[in-house]
């Protein structure tokens, strides 16, 4: 049951997406990674905290939700924000 705290609240994806991404999310297996995830949680914020990032870094603002500390985005063009977001730092990281 604590898992359904990961599951979109509001999907945007159709009906048998939805199911398969709701079947995936609830795996013991998911669930196991995802508690290490969250185990380490305040160590990788740190580092994230700690990071040395370019001072030209474009910022996207999301809505998020879920428990404290963890956001996870609410809409799809927010995961879309996040993804894209992260190939550009990583581009711009690599180029440095």
């Amino acid at each position: 049951r604590l898992g359904r705290l990961f599951l979109p609240q509001e999907p945007e994806l159709p009906r048998a997406a939805a199911g398969a991404l709701a079947s995936f999310m609830l795996r013991p297996d998911h669930l196991a990674r995802a508690g290490r995830e969250l185990a380490s949680w305040s160590q990788t914020m740190a580092l994230a905290r700690a990071a040395d990032l370019p001072d030209t870094l474009p910022v996207t603002p999301l809505g998020t939700a879920g428990p404290a500390g963890v956001g996870l985005p609410t809409r799809l063009a927010g995961a879309r924000a996040v993804v894209h977001a992260t190939r550009a730092l990583s581009d711009s990281l690599r180029s440095r």
